[in-house]
């Protein structure tokens, strides 16, 4: 798994390349807090995620747990169909805000704030 990081005015894109499975959730776990402690709103670009598991998503509530804490929050966009299964099979699509596109994904902070 590889992260990139972008910066659109006050929301950071993180766009998320590979599996995130196995020992990346650590990675994750590790990296997403420092962008969050520069920018608390953040979008996760999944378009190049290929795979989720139950520790990634796991890795993924942690970070948002900091997200909150910090008065912000962590959106999806452009997740594909196998994560999107597993999001609505934990009912983690009940947490995280779900977007077609980074577009949208980065528009919703500035129409809603950072939670609704």
């Amino acid at each position: 798994m590889k992260i990139d990081y972008s910066t659109n005015e006050a929301v950071t894109i993180a766009v998320i390349h590979g599996r995130l499975d196995g020992t990346a959730p650590a990675l994750l776990r590790k990296e997403l807090p420092l962008q969050l402690q520069k920018t608390p709103c953040l979008v996760l670009d999944c378009t190049a995620l290929e795979y989720m598991d139950s520790g990634g998503l796991g890795a993924l509530l942690a970070c948002l747990r900091i997200a909150v804490g910090n008065k912000g929050d962590i959106r999806l966009a452009a997740i594909n169909a196998k994560v999107k299964m597993l999001m609505e099979l934990t009912r983690a699509d009940k947490v995280f805000q779900i977007y077609t596109t980074v577009a949208d994904a980065v528009t919703s902070y500035t129409n809603q704030g950072s939670r609704p």
